[in-house]
């Protein structure tokens, strides 16, 4: 009997996508951990300084040192940024990606989380998960909202 060709990964090609509540679907970080990091940053691009709201398709998480450079998903290894920049530096280190002002800010900007950070974060968390059952619920009784 042959063997099965080697397929590829389907974590090699994923595409992160966002449900209902704005959480990512293939998810790599917990997603209080997401919301952690967001509050750690201010919801701002740690690149070019862009502010933006929670839930927005623009704010995004990136790795400091890329992944395929040998990165982590720690904390001190992530940092919020704007789509454009995140796109912008791609794989590439900080020192080739952005200017020295910009790799200072950001090495300064990703450290381990507090533990107030960690605490909003689940907290968002929580309220997002208790916001889409009340929506379940309420489509479910039938009631337009």
């Amino acid at each position: 009997m042959a063997k099965k060709a080697a397929t590829k990964s389907p974590r090699s090609t994923r595409t992160l996508r966002q449900n209902e509540t704005g959480a990512h679907i293939g998810r790599w970080i917990r997603n209080e951990t997401r919301y952690a990091i967001y509050a750690r940053d201010a919801c701002t691009c740690q690149y070019c300084g862009k502010q933006m709201e929670l839930g927005s398709p623009e704010l995004q998480l990136d790795h400091v040192v890329a992944r395929a450079r040998g990165g982590s998903n720690a904390a001190t290894n992530v940092v919020t940024s704007c789509s454009d920049c995140n796109e912008h530096k791609g794989d590439k280190t900080l020192a080739l990606a952005f200017n020295k002002a910009t790799v200072q800010r950001v090495e300064k900007s990703a450290r381990a989380l507090t533990k107030e950070e960690r605490t909003i974060g689940k907290a968002i968390d929580a309220a997002r998960k208790v916001s889409v059952n009340a929506r379940r619920a309420i489509t479910l009784a039938g009631v337009p909202f």
